[in-house]
Formats: structure tokens, sequence, C-alpha cells
């Protein structure tokens, strides 16, 4: 819990966290006795003109396309209180911040994974380098077979079991790795393409769309489709 410390209406320390060896250290060094500093703190500490107060933050609930203002902070012999004020943000600032959310889902689908025949496999930067390098060892005749690593993926049946995959994909032949290889980079294709198109219909969006709009589901809405 976050404490204030106040000596005759004057701040000693603001919004620290509750550490009851440093609140005593504090109180001795304000001449206050550090032996009344319980353990923890669960209500208003007073220790003659000292007064050890919880802090509490009034935030309100706020819409996508409202934020917090500076806080007001109100003292009362048992409670600091910062009440936040909402604001609406301007349509360009929501704007900007709904074109960095999408960077920001693009960038975490172009390292993340993808199901390929019931495992999840990696598509970021390594797995792209090791399936290039992997595939043109096939194609120059250095391997023959492999298997390409991955994770269970775990789902659940007609009868609601839960079924646990394979982790791994059996690559026997030049063909299987050329369509592994294929499947990673239409995956990353697909990602670029639904960032340039959210981009757009946020570029183009009126205020109404901006301040509804959900990125991540309209991201796999697009996704979905290519």
């Amino acid at each position: 819990m976050k404490c204030e410390i106040i000596r005759n209406g004057n701040t000693i320390v603001s919004e620290m966290d509750f550490n009851v060896n440093r609140v005593r250290d504090i109180v001795a060094r304000q001449g206050g006795d550090y032996r009344l500093v319980p353990n923890a703190l669960t209500a208003a500490i007073h220790i003659g003109t000292i007064q050890i107060l919880p802090v509490k933050y009034d935030m309100p609930v706020t819409t996508q396309a409202q934020r917090y203002g500076k806080p007001v902070r109100t003292v009362s012999d048992s409670l600091v209180t910062y009440s936040y004020p909402v604001e609406e943000k301007t349509e360009d600032e929501l704007r900007n911040e709904l074109l960095t959310q999408v960077s920001r889902i693009h960038e975490s689908y172009d390292s993340g994974r993808m199901e390929y025949q019931g495992v999840s496999i990696a598509v970021d930067l390594e797995a792209r380098v090791n399936a290039e390098g992997v595939l043109k060892r096939f194609e120059r005749g250095l391997m023959s077979a492999t298997q390409w690593n991955g994770q269970a993926v775990t789902s659940t049946d007609e009868n609601g079991n839960e079924v646990t995959g394979p982790s791994k994909v059996a690559i026997g032949s030049t063909a299987d790795m050329q369509a592994l290889y294929d499947a990673v980079f239409a995956h990353l294709e697909a990602g670029f393409i639904a960032k340039e198109m959210l981009k757009a219909e946020l570029e183009s969006a009126d205020a109404v769309t901006l301040a509804t709009v959900d990125v991540n589901a309209r991201w796999n809405e697009i996704v979905e489709t290519l």
C-alpha cells in the first residue's frame, strides 16, 4: 500500500510504498517514537505531529477516447486521495494512438507463432533464417528428412476431452520443406497486408469510429480473410 508521511501539514514523503523499516527510520529522524509504527498499514497512524496516511487513487473508468488529466490531491486526517479527472482525447491524438497499437500488434504477429499441420511453430527472424537454410540444404541434396520443432497444440474433441497434438512437423522431402517455408512467409505476408489495410481504415475513419473500434478484433477479422 502507498502512504504519505506528513508533519504539521508539510509533506515529508509522498506516495511511497509502506516499508515498516523505512517508515520507522523517517519517523525517528523526525523526532517521533518509531516504536509506535505498526508492521502493517491498515489505517492512518498519528504519532504526535506526524501523520502516516494511506494513499487512495480515485480513477474513474475511461473509454478508448478518454485519458486521465492531472490528479487533484486532497488530504484528510485519515487519507490522502488523488482524484484523476477524465479528459477527452483529440481526434488526431486518438488516431495516432490506434495507429501505434496497430504497429505493436504487427510486431507481435511478425515475431510470434503460427499453427502448421497441428503444430505451433515460430515465425520470428530466427525461424525464417532457419527455414531458408534448411530448404537450401534439401535443394542441394544435403538433407532428405528432418523434423521441424514446435510446440504441441491442445484442443478439445467432440466429447469435451483435451487432446494434445504433436510438437514436431515431419519433413520427408524438398516439397515438404518448401511447403513449410511457403506457409511461414504467407503468414508474414498476411500480417503485412493486415497492417496496411487497418492503417488505411484508421486514417480515413471519423471520430465516432475511432472512439469505438476494437483494433485487436479488427486485426483478427482481416487476417482471417486473407
